[in-house]
């Protein structure tokens, strides 16, 4: 079990990247989906913008999706008050998203592996004061010039849309505590997007990895949903999440040795896990959100091999809604000749939450 936490401007922008960058998408009206973008994070092009050189600083990232390249610039209020209406960008930083732009639009894939060519093509209309084009040394190329290459290729390759300056967007992250600080209004060239991390952290440490009990079980789910939202048909996983969370619900776990044994399998009949001598069974419905997927039938337990069962209702996206439980005479009393359940029918077991 593992859980990595992330501190600082660097991990907040790559908790966004991995959680939340459908709000630049969505900012562009992209139609891209999350999963289908390219994403260089923190991509360098030489750590210091010096005067008279070819290199220009890194952006905290670069995103690549089918119709735009968003050139990304993070910053945040340091878990101070931040109250400022405009957020003022630095001279390098403005700069840098003008020379990759200016690559942007004058590199093409017949440049691959000819970057001297490149350059001879090109160089007059390099105009960035104090700045050169990236070298080739001899017959290698700088590292510089070697990164610029693999990187615009990469982009390029990705987003088939690209035509010109217009589809190159920048993208300003501002992090902030919304519970101390206020988010600007305007910053000059850019996409403002305000992220809130007030609920995200612990401490001041933001969640990169959580490989915890929980931490899986919100992966599967966030995998399932890709899918479905990929193939249209969600991968069977509403028994195993209900299990897990009917489990933690009457305060146990399905981890071997607590609520299951090494020699349980799915086919196992009657108890899905057991806490103590109780055996419990597990019923549950998740509707996907689309045309005729509201729930109406809840399938019924085939046997009586358990003590106790419980029916969770969730949410299209797995967060439950309502939880319900049964003791096996009840239940046998309320619908052993009954040949099909309801919701309603559900709602006749004890709340999950008086439990409690």
């Amino acid at each position: 079990m593992s859980k990595i936490l992330g501190y600082g401007e660097d991990s907040f922008t790559l908790w966004f990247l991995k959680n939340h960058l459908s709000r630049i998408l969505d900012e562009f009206q992209d139609q891209t989906a999350s999963s289908d973008c390219l994403i260089f994070y923190r991509p360098s092009f030489g750590r210091h913008s010096k005067e008279n050189s070819s290199v220009f600083g890194e952006f905290d990232a670069v995103v690549a999706s089918k119709e735009n390249i968003y050139l990304i610039e993070s910053k945040w209020d340091n878990f101070g008050g931040f109250h400022n209406d405009e957020l003022i960008l630095r001279e390098e930083q403005t700069l840098r998203h003008k020379i990759f732009s200016w690559y942007l639009t004058h590199w093409n894939k017949k440049y691959s592996n000819d970057w001297q060519a490149f350059i001879n093509e090109n160089q007059k209309d390099f105009k960035f004061k104090n700045k050169t084009i990236a070298p080739k040394h001899g017959e290698k190329q700088s590292l510089l010039a070697t990164n610029l290459e693999f990187i615009l290729h990469k982009l390029l390759e990705h987003c088939r849309s690209f035509s010109s300056e217009s589809n190159i967007k920048n993208v300003l992250l501002f992090f902030f505590n919304g519970k101390k600080s206020e988010k600007p209004t305007k910053i000059n060239g850019f996409a403002l997007i305000p992220i809130d991390y007030s609920k995200a952290i612990q401490g001041n440490f933001v969640t990169l990895y959580d490989n915890s009990d929980k931490g899986l079980r919100d992966s599967l789910v966030k995998i399932a949903l890709e899918w479905e939202k990929r193939f249209a048909v969600l991968p069977r996983i509403t028994d195993a999440i209900a299990e897990f969370d009917a489990a933690k619900l009457v305060g146990t776990s399905i981890r071997i040795d607590e609520g299951r044994e090494k020699e349980d399998t799915a086919v196992k009949k009657g108890s899905d896990f057991r806490k103590g001598n109780t055996l419990y069974q597990v019923k549950a419905n998740r509707p996907s959100g689309k045309p005729g997927s509201e729930v109406t039938l809840v399938s019924k337990a085939k046997n009586f091999n358990w003590h106790k069962l419980i029916w969770i209702l969730y949410d299209s996206k797995y967060c439950i809604i309502e939880a319900y439980e049964f003791t096996r005479e009840q239940y046998k009393k309320l619908f052993a000749t009954k040949k099909r359940l309801s919701p309603n029918d559900m709602r006749k077991g004890k709340r999950i939450s008086d439990l409690n």
